[in-house]
């Protein structure tokens, strides 16, 4: 089996990785990036197109609502060659001709996925969309089932291939975010009183955002602030800088124990993603951060009009607005559909039954 994962962004990997877990226990699994598998100088390329594009949300909306949606003229560009250049490097790793399963969680993945059980007779080809939308790219002619996590991203997909195969599963989280700390164990890991009102700042790996003044305007507002700067040095100065100076600020750099510090908080500011279905799983209020244009405005809408996450744009104004709205709310929440990695494995493996690959 084989999962076509893709490193623009964490979220990506963050599926590979338990959509990995659930199908190790059917066989030997590998995992590849589709970005990498381009080169190293066509990855680069990639990487810096996109991160210039979402700092420029207008230019990303329009690309990603009057193309990629609407199945625009630059919808597919390149696509052919990229596919090639995928499969070829596929072939030199010794990956590409006795695939019984590929299994795309990339938009760029899905037509390789494609590709490649044309190559082997019986062999099927699965993508796993977890957006909350699928747009044109997703839906690739060949592909046997799409895997989804809610019925509007079924319906998207229809929208495009109104004889899909869709099954729907729950959001996929780590195994560690069902197994969370207690909020008052956690808080004594962080030195953090219990009885105060604490948030946690994340923004993705790349730390996008004004977390750093959100942190010291949420500080200024009387809570205990952790903050997460991902992979973003310069926000991990900034941060450093702020807990120097203001002791109900914790920088927390590329935070390693997630699940532990989402379980300290009471409200968890994140852009909209994979880590709101985290902090879903650990029960936490949420807080959703306005930072990732295109896709991202959708799962943004999307989680609030399911959860009762409340939304906040990128102002630390209106953050601090926003995580004062939350705190009022209600402190429990719907139970997470599944409670423990084995069940949501389950789920996955049932989904992907009636292919007959497992």
């Amino acid at each position: 089996m084989l999962i076509l994962s893709g490193s623009i962004g964490q979220g990506h990997a963050t599926v590979a990785e338990v959509c990995a877990g659930a199908l190790a226990l059917e066989g030997a699994v590998a995992v590849v990036d589709c970005i990498d598998l381009l080169g190293p100088l066509s990855s680069r390329v990639a990487d810096r197109i996109y991160r210039a594009s979402i700092s420029w949300p207008a230019l990303y909306d329009g690309f990603h609502f009057a193309h990629l949606r609407a199945q625009g003229r630059f919808a597919t560009g390149g696509d052919a060659q990229a596919v090639r250049r995928i499969l070829r490097a596929l072939d030199r790793r010794e990956l590409g001709g006795a695939v019984d399963l590929s299994f795309a969680v990339f938009a760029t993945g899905a037509p390789v996925a494609a590709a490649l059980a044309r190559r082997r007779p019986g062999a099927k080809a699965v993508v796993f969309c977890t957006d909350a939308t699928a747009h044109s790219k997703w839906a690739v002619e060949g592909i046997d089932l799409f895997i989804v996590t809610s019925d509007l991203a079924a319906a998207s997909l229809r929208r495009y291939l109104p004889r899909a195969e869709v099954a729907l599963v729950p959001p996929p989280v780590r195994a560690a975010f069902y197994e969370a700390p207690s909020q008052q164990e956690a808080r004594r890991r962080y030195g953090i009183p219990f009885n105060e009102s604490c948030v946690l700042l994340v923004s993705g790996g790349w730390g996008l955002g004004p977390l750093a003044a959100a942190a010291r305007a949420l500080a200024a507002a009387g809570h205990y602030v952790m903050a997460a700067s991902g992979s973003n040095a310069r926000l991990k100065a900034e941060l450093d800088r702020a807990s120097w100076s203001c002791e109900r600020i914790i920088s927390l750099g590329y935070c390693q124990e997630m699940p532990a510090a989402m379980a300290a908080a009471d409200v968890v500011v994140s852009g909209s993603g994979q880590t709101c279905n985290e902090v879903h799983a650990v029960g936490r209020r949420l807080v959703v951060l306005d930072v990732v244009p295109g896709h991202g405005r959708e799962n943004l809408l999307h989680e609030v009009i399911t959860t009762p996450a409340v939304p906040a744009s990128p102002i630390a104004s209106s953050i601090v607005g926003a995580v004062e709205t939350a705190l009022k709310g209600p402190e429990a929440r719907q139970p997470w559909p599944v409670s423990t990695a084995e069940e949501w494995n389950e789920r996955l493996r049932l989904a992907l039954s009636p292919l007959g690959v497992l």
